[in-house]
């Protein structure tokens, strides 16, 4: 069923969900949707949508920031992952 929902939290709550796989794979998250960015749409599947999307870019990277941002043009949602990595600190000082 298509409700109007917030974009920005569909995305909190499936990087929290997948946070521990982040967190295995040395990664964090940054969530830059707009907190006015609503859509009609069906939130559970948007939710698992988001969460392929956003966990096929988990697997294939260890030690990165991975950014998710959203627009709307024409009305077509279009999400972008983004990640920025390795990031990685000294194990000593130098």
């Amino acid at each position: 069923m298509k409700n109007q929902i917030y974009l920005k939290s569909i995305v909190s709550h499936v990087t929290a969900a997948l946070l521990p796989v982040a967190v295995l794979k040395h990664s964090f998250f940054i969530n830059d949707v707009s907190p006015e960015l609503q859509l009609s749409a069906d939130a559970e599947k948007l939710a698992a949508a988001v969460k392929r999307i956003v966990l096929n870019e988990i697997v294939q990277t260890t030690d990165a920031c991975i950014r998710i941002s959203a627009s709307v043009e024409n009305d077509l949602l279009q999400l972008t992952v983004h990640k920025k990595g390795p990031f990685a600190l000294p194990l000593t000082e130098q």
